[in-house]
Parts: structure tokens; C-alpha cells; sequence
């Protein structure tokens, strides 16, 4: 049986090319970690469960993911909401969140934020949009998929390691705020078309990228499994020319496969699930819920070409830690919380639930 946390493409390549006697080069290589939504419910950064009062802290969040961080050459998540202090801060359903939010996902160690998603127009809607990527520009915070009115749209492409890796994201739908836009207004929000994805693709390969990312914000919501439809697309994409489908929005995780095209292969992961959320088992009536994942891969760069060498799928969870006083929401690999000297041992029950409900979820067989 294939382990669903590690998959392998392909067999290993030459190690390394020798150009003369004296000299030996290899390839160039380089690892990614890509995280799933990031949902600001008020109470993982604020004190109150449904308003938002400061202090606001976000430093929290992923400090049990620092060694992951660290060890990747480049990191992304999902950032799945607004920031606009002209509006009254919100959790669920519709978010805006304080701005200090952006600058502290750089200093934990995400390079880059999605932003196409399904709450892009929380708030007060395009304006608020705005103001959230201004505010990230502000702060150096790299960001793709949605854009600014005065800005091209232009692929966002990260040289890592010598591999340079185009980075798209896409929305299915913005909770039905999208019904009043302009035709321009709405492009630049990147809903998920087929037509366009093949345009940004072609775009970013004539930019010189090496390697093709698409974020799709899909699905439907608390499914463990795609559609037979997202499945479809997912395909269409990878003709199109992706390498990568990382998919986010059901708030649950999905198995991952991987895909032959025209003699490479591109990794599709349906669902990367939540990173970071309030969505517990005790009013949702599922620990699906609490259990997301990180995927991390290994990229690699030679005369032949790149490619996508290996992705690992990394349960993960959010850890209530009432330790030193109050609530600081820690996400984590599940991995870790098990051998966490500050869990008690029914922590790491529920830890060891989560592992094999992941372990469950991961080893599905995909619709046709």
C-alpha cells in the first residue's frame, strides 16, 4: 500500500552531471512548505470568543511550527480574510481583522500569503480587499492572488534556491458578493476559471518559471473526499501546464494523488484543511474539523529540467494551551504534540485520535 503522508515521482535521478574532470555540479534543490487557512476566528488572537478586543496577539499562532519554518527554503498559508481598521473587527461569518495580523505571519516565517478566497470581500467588500493587500505591501508581506486596481497582473514567481516557482491562486466563489462586481473588478480577484488559469500559466511560463503552483480555493465545505468535477479540473490544470495543485476552503483535509502528463508528473492535494481555527469537535460534532495538514516538497532543478522530486502530506492540529493563563491557540504537527513533554497524556489521546482519523481521511480511495 502507498503511504499517503510520503509519495515519490519518479525514479531517482543522477545524483550528479559532470561537466569536466575537475568540476561536479547537482542539481539544485529546494524545500517548500505550504500551509491551509489560516480562519481569524476573534478568540485565537483576541480574549473574547465573538468580539474582538486588544490586546490582539498573533504570535502564538505558529510558534510550534517554528522548526518546520525554519527548515523550508519558502513557506505560504492561506490568509482567509480582511484587514481594514475602518471597519469594526469580525469573526464568522464575515471576517476583518486587525492588521497586525500581516506582519506577524513574516516574522514566523510564511514568504508569501494567498488571498484569493471565498471571504476577499468581507468587510466592506473591494475596499476593504484593497486596503488588506496595501497593508501587506506596507509591511513587505508578499502576497498572490487577487490584485490591486492600479497593479498588472502579473504572476507572482519566487526564485528558490535557483528554482523559480510561479505561485497562483484562484477562488470559486465570494460568498455571493461577487454578484454585483464589474467584469474588471472581478478578474482581478482571480475567479476559478479554466480560461484563466491557462492564461496565468502561459504567462508565468514565458516569465521564466520553472515550476507551476495553483492554489484553488474549491470544494465543498467539511467533504473529506473532491468532487468528481474538482478532480476534472484538477486534470485540466495540469495539462494546462501546473506542477502543483494545493487546494484550500473545505476546512476539512482530502486525500492527495499525483498525476502523469506528457511525461512529468504533477502532485494534487485536494484539501490542505485548516491551519489555523476555532472550529472544534465540541459544537461542530467532528474532530474532521481539527485536523489539517502541512505539505511539504521537495523541488529539484537539473540540465533536464525541474520537477516535483517529493510532497509529504503532515497532519496537523490547533492546541488550546490554558497553561500560563488564558487561551493561546498553537498550531502544530500532530506528529509533535505526541511527544510534547507539556501535553498531558489525555492531550495526547485526543492527539492520537487525530492521528488516525487523519490516517483514515489520507488512505481514501478518490471518486472516479
Amino acid at each position: 500500500m502507498v503511504n499517503p503522508f510520503h509519495l515519490q515521482a519518479g525514479q531517482p535521478l543522477q545524483e550528479t552531471l559532470k561537466y569536466d574532470k575537475a568540476e561536479t555540479v547537482g542539481p539544485q534543490r529546494a524545500e517548500l512548505l505550504c500551509g491551509g487557512d489560516i480562519v481569524f476566528h476573534p478568540i485565537t488572537y483576541s480574549s473574547q470568543y465573538e468580539q474582538v478586543v486588544p490586546p490582539y496577539d498573533f504570535s502564538h499562532m505558529f510558534v510550534r511550527m517554528g522548526p518546520h519554518l525554519a527548515r523550508a527554503d519558502f513557506a505560504t498559508i492561506t490568509f482567509e480574510t480582511v484587514c481594514d481598521p475602518d471597519m469594526p473587527y469580525a469573526g464568522y461569518p464575515v471576517f476583518n481583522s486587525p492588521t497586525e495580523a500581516i506582519p506577524a505571519m513574516k516574522k514566523v516565517g510564511f514568504g508569501a500569503l494567498a488571498t484569493a478566497t471565498n471571504h476577499a470581500l468581507d468587510g466592506a467588500g473591494l475596499s476593504s480587499h484593497d486596503k488588506t493587500l496595501r497593508a501587506m505591501d506596507q509591511a513587505g508581506v508578499d502576497h498572490f492572488g487577487s490584485y490591486l486596481p492600479d497593479k498588472d497582473r502579473t504572476p507572482y514567481i519566487k526564485d528558490i534556491q535557483g528554482i523559480k516557482v510561479a505561485f497562483l491562486n484562484y477562488a470559486e466563489m465570494y460568498n455571493g458578493n461577487e454578484v454585483a462586481l464589474a467584469d474588471q473588478d472581478l478578474a482581478r480577484l482571480s475567479p476559478l476559471k479554466i480560461d484563466l488559469i491557462r492564461q496565468d500559466i502561459t504567462a508565468a511560463r514565458q516569465a521564466g518559471a520553472d515550476l507551476v503552483a495553483v492554489f484553488p480555493h474549491w470544494g465543498i465545505e467539511y467533504q473529506t473526499l473532491p468532487s468528481p468535477e474538482q478532480r476534472e479540473l484538477a486534470r485540466e490544470m495540469v495539462a494546462a501546464g501546473a506542477d502543483l495543485v494545493i487546494g484550500s476552503h473545505p476546512h476539512v483535509i482530502a486525500p492527495a494523488e499525483w498525476i502523469d502528463q506528457d511525461g512529468r508528473r504533477a502532485y494534487v492535494a485536494y484539501s490542505l484543511g485548516n491551519a489555523m481555527s476555532n472550529q472544534r469537535a465540541a459544537f461542530l460534532g467532528t474532530i474532521d474539523t481539527e485536523i489539517g495538514c502541512f505539505l511539504r516538497l521537495q523541488l529539484e532543478k537539473d540540465k533536464e529540467g525541474s520537477r516535483v522530486k517529493e510532497a509529504s502530506l503532515l497532519p496537523s492540529t490547533v492546541y488550546i494551551n490554558t497553561k500560563t493563563g488564558g487561551k493561546k491557540y498553537e498550531a502544530g504537527l500532530i506528529q509533535d504534540f505526541l511527544v510534547a513533554e507539556d501535553l498531558t497524556d489525555q492531550d495526547k489521546a485526543h492527539m492520537t485520535n487525530l492521528k488516525n482519523r487523519a490516517e483514515e481521511i489520507l488512505g481514501q480511495a478518490l471518486p472516479a
